[in-house]
């Protein structure tokens, strides 16, 4: 049961070390996973698998849709910096125009 509990809590650990999303998720439940005994009951061992599976869902669909929204950020950032980019050139080429002429 020791090392449920541990693999339990490292998994919470380390998934907040990956998305910060994930504390709002695995905090509030890693305490709960603590108070399960040495020896514990079918009911608290049946309720725990419970909110294994709700939470790595939740976990996981969270998750995703964090690194979709970072995504699009970077790829509304790489776009302005197209643009800006090919302004520049465009002035560039005028100039460089405007010299030779």
């Amino acid at each position: 049961m020791e090392c449920y509990r541990s693999v339990l809590s490292c998994i919470g650990t380390n998934a907040i070390r990956v998305c910060p999303v994930s504390a709002l998720i695995w905090k509030p439940v890693c305490g709960s996973w603590q108070r399960l005994s040495v020896t514990p009951t079918v009911e608290s061992m049946l309720l725990t698998e419970t909110q294994v599976e709700v939470l790595v869902a939740e976990w996981g669909e969270k998750t995703s849709d964090h690194f979709k929204e970072k995504a699009d950020e970077v790829k509304e950032l790489l776009i302005a910096l197209a643009k800006a980019a090919e302004s520049v050139g465009t002035k560039d080429l005028g100039y460089s125009n405007r010299f030779k002429g």
